[in-house]
C-alpha cells in the first residue's frame, strides 16, 4: 500500500530527529509529530499530498512491470487447505458430541 501524505510527513520528521541525535521513544514521537502535522498551514500539508500521489503513481507503475507479487483469494489452494483443515475440525467436534 502506498503511504499517505501523514506518514511521509513522519518518516521526514523521523529522519530530522535522527539527524539530530535525538533519543525518544517511538509513542513520544508519534505524539510529537501528530501535533505538529495538526499545526502544519495547508501548503505545507498539500505539499506532502502531492508527494504521496506521485509515490502512490510511481509504486503502481512498479507494480505493473512486475508482477511477482500473488495476491490470495478464496479460491486458490492456501486458502482452501485452511478451509478444508477448519472443516474438518468442525467435523471431528461434531462427531465427538454425538458419541455420548
Amino acid at each position: 500500500k502506498s503511504p499517505n501524505a501523514f506518514l511521509i510527513y513522519r518518516k521526514a520528521f523521523l529522519n530530522e530527529l535522527n539527524r539530530q541525535n535525538h533519543n525518544l521513544r517511538m509513542t513520544d514521537v508519534s505524539k510529537l509529530v501528530s501535533n505538529y502535522w495538526k499545526g502544519e498551514p495547508d501548503n505545507v500539508k498539500d505539499a506532502y499530498r502531492k508527494i504521496a500521489q506521485e509515490v502512490e503513481v510511481e509504486l503502481n507503475e512498479k507494480r505493473k512491470k512486475t508482477a511477482s507479487y500473488k495476491i490470495v483469494w478464496k479460491n486458490s489452494k492456501y486458502s482452501s487447505r485452511k478451509r478444508n483443515q477448519c472443516e474438518k475440525i468442525k467435523k471431528d467436534k461434531s462427531e465427538v458430541n454425538t458419541k455420548f
